[in-house]
């Protein structure tokens, strides 16, 4: 055999390793799986969350759940890199460069949350007016309020 190809479990060289499109297809199938059943969630319960809070405490709770979704999406691709190394360096025992990563990540990413959070307390009633929300919603909207809901 040719040392400079290598050849995998599938037989293909330098190509796909065994088990990797089905698990490409399991991790499809559980995110499509994962959608239909938010999804669901989602149209049993905004009817019901519509009636209870009204229309104006409704939209309020929509904005904070749109902001939180940007919140998670904003990881800066951190999760993905930290699910691509650690298990390459756990495979080599570096348990050494796995905390530096572990530690990295969560210090990059507390310090992008704490300046997101300070950020938008400071802006708050800014924030508030441009979205024009009423007066009377900007209390609920404190980080006290927010801290109740939250926990």
């Amino acid at each position: 055999m040719n040392p400079s190809t290598s050849s995998t479990a599938s037989g293909h060289p330098g190509g796909i390793p065994a088990g990797f499109s089905r698990q490409v297809s399991l991790n499809s199938f559980s995110g499509g799986l994962r959608f239909v059943v938010l999804t669901g969630i989602y149209f049993l319960t905004y009817p019901y969350m519509l009636h209870s809070l009204g229309s104006q405490r409704f939209g309020l709770w929509a904005l904070g759940l749109a902001v939180s979704q940007w919140i998670v999406a904003g990881d800066l691709g951190i999760a993905g890199s930290l699910m691509k190394f650690v298990p390459e360096h756990w495979s080599n025992r570096n348990v050494e460069r796995i905390n530096q990563l572990a530690s990295a990540g969560f210090l990059i990413l507390a310090f992008v949350g704490l300046t997101f959070m300070a950020s938008v307390w400071l802006l708050r009633h800014r924030l508030l007016s441009l979205l024009r929300v009423p007066g009377e919603y900007h209390a609920p909207a404190d980080l006290g309020h927010a801290v109740r809901f939250l926990s």
